[in-house]
């Protein structure tokens, strides 16, 4: 999979009608990684915008990681899968 853009034009992308698709390294998540037991993986993201009646723009889409963590109780390596709707005016 490509690698997101650091930035996007909600506007531009709405009118061009066009779907990214792409994943960001847990690694470059510094704040993420001080949480967490292995900063190995992606976090993978998709998600398109559409302008309404009203001509505002919505970011609609999903993210998704899996994640190794510490467990509290018995202080193992787990994986937790952590995902998420976007959905953003």
């Amino acid at each position: 999979m490509a690698p997101i853009p650091e930035s996007v034009d909600p506007w531009r992308l709405a009118l061009s009608g066009k779907e990214i698709k792409g994943e960001l390294a847990v690694k470059s998540l510094q704040r993420l990684c001080d949480l967490i037991a292995d900063d190995g993986g992606a976090v993978y993201v998709n998600f398109h915008a559409v302008k309404d009646e009203q001509n505002r723009v919505f970011v609609k889409g999903q993210i998704r990681v899996e994640l190794m963590l510490n467990c509290q109780l018995c202080l193992q390596p787990m994986t937790y899968l952590l995902s998420s709707e976007i959905d953003w005016l």
